[in-house]
């Protein structure tokens, strides 16, 4: 009789049991979980859009250190700092890659995410894949003159010397070419922030990064870089960060830079060869 009783109470129960949503049901710990990672590189993802905007636009709202933590703040107060966007930018390189403002402005951010988010500058960002496949443009220096040949081998020795001279040109070309290829290959289509850095002449930026790990310095990046005396040329490849300073320079001289206009990349150069002077 009790267990009939009983039956009778669990089906009466069960056929006037109210309805529940399913956003209050009891969720488990890993579903949690789950939860507030996908909350979290949301967030992220939607900080480092808007920052990227900011950081490209030159009107109406130009980056700024106050626009920066007004951004995280807004989608914070915890964002994973170092993650990659959907386009592979990070919060640090998107900083370094900002137009129209001041290098004091760039190092103010830098140094707000570094030393108070915890942002690491060995983080690089990714390039697009139009970077992977590069094609360097290597200068081939003018052949040691050699001497005059006698009249009755005049011809036979400066054709000899042509010919050992286009091959050794060629071997040279295709040992750079090959090595290029190799260190793409090998570094894939990374950006760390200290090869924007130097590219763009920004020494208390690259002074700083090098302070926070000098290892920096014999990192890799993959870019492109435009001239500033001529905007329809540019510099692209695969190389470290005093390559690339060198490069720009180099670069900028040969369309009519004068030095002064040149200092800011001079002053990169010497500090990446300070740097690799102290190891």
């Amino acid at each position: 009789a009790s267990a009939s009783a009983s039956a009778k109470a669990n089906a009466y129960r069960a056929r006037t049991q109210r309805r529940s949503s399913k956003r209050l049901r009891r969720t488990t710990a890993k579903e949690d979980c789950i939860h507030a990672f996908l909350n979290l590189r949301d967030q992220t993802e939607m900080c480092l859009q808007e920052v990227a905007d900011m950081a490209i636009s030159k009107t109406p709202h130009p980056l700024t250190l106050a626009r920066l933590r007004s951004s995280i703040h807004n989608y914070g107060p915890i964002l994973n700092i170092n993650q990659r966007s959907a386009i592979g930018g990070t919060l640090l390189v998107d900083c370094c890659r900002a137009r129209c403002i001041r290098e004091s402005v760039i190092l103010a951010c830098v140094r707000e995410l570094v030393c108070v988010y915890g942002a690491c500058p060995m983080i690089p960002a990714t390039e697009g894949a139009m970077h992977q496949r590069v094609k360097v443009k290597v200068k081939v220096t003018a052949p040691v003159p050699v001497p005059a040949p006698s009249a009755t081998n005049m011809t036979r020795s400066t054709t000899t010397s042509n010919t050992a001279t286009k091959s050794n040109n060629n071997d040279e070309n295709d040992k750079n070419n090959n090595k290029k290829k190799q260190e793409s290959q090998r570094y894939g289509n990374t950006l760390p922030a200290l090869v924007v850095a130097s590219a763009r002449g920004m020494p208390s930026v690259v002074q700083f990064l090098l302070d926070r790990n000098p290892r920096l310095r014999n990192e890799y990046g993959t870019s492109r870089f435009r001239l500033f005396k001529n905007s329809r040329k540019s510099i692209s490849g695969t190389y470290t960060p005093s390559e690339f300073a060198t490069g720009m320079m180099e670069a900028e001289m040969e369309y009519g830079a004068s030095k002064r206009e040149l200092k800011a990349l001079e002053q990169c150069i010497r500090l990446l060869r300070e740097e690799g002077e102290k190891e």
